[in-house]
C-alpha cells in the first residue's frame, strides 16, 4: 500500500518527509542538499548535492556550511534556490547559525532535516 510504502521510505531515508514538503511547496527550484546523497530520487525539484547533480561542489560547498556569507555566495553562483541539511550527520551541526543570519531563512524544519531558503537580505 502506499502507506507502507511512505513508511519504509522515511525509515530508510529519514529526511523524506522534508523532501515531500519541498516536492509539495516548491516548484521549479534548484535545491541543494547537503549530507543526503541517498534521497536524490525522490527530489521533484532539480537537485545538486555533495557528489551529484550537474555539477559535484561538495569540495567547494562543505568547507563553508558554518560560515553562512560563504556558503550563500558558494550556492549563488551555481543558483541554489533551497538548501536542505540532513541533521543527522554530525558535521551538519556546523550549518545552525545559518537561521540566525541575513542569507538563509529556515523555510522548514524537523528532527532530521532543516531546509533553508537562500535570501540574501
Amino acid at each position: 500500500s502506499d502507506q507502507e510504502k511512505e513508511k519504509y521510505i522515511l525509515k530508510r531515508f529519514p529526511t523524506y518527509a522534508a523532501i515531500r514538503y519541498l516536492n509539495d511547496n516548491v516548484t521549479n527550484k534548484v535545491i541543494y542538499s547537503l549530507y543526503d546523497e541517498g534521497s536524490k530520487f525522490y527530489h521533484k525539484n532539480k537537485v545538486i548535492g555533495d557528489w551529484y547533480g550537474y555539477t559535484t561542489v561538495g569540495e567547494s560547498v562543505v568547507p563553508y556550511a558554518g560560515k553562512p556569507k560563504l556558503l550563500y555566495l558558494e550556492l549563488r553562483k551555481i543558483d541554489i534556490d533551497y538548501l536542505l541539511v540532513n541533521k543527522r550527520i554530525p558535521e551538519a551541526s556546523a550549518t545552525d547559525s545559518l537561521a540566525d543570519s541575513p542569507y538563509f531563512d529556515l523555510f522548514y524544519s524537523d528532527p532530521n532535516t532543516n531546509i533553508f531558503k537562500l535570501t540574501g537580505k
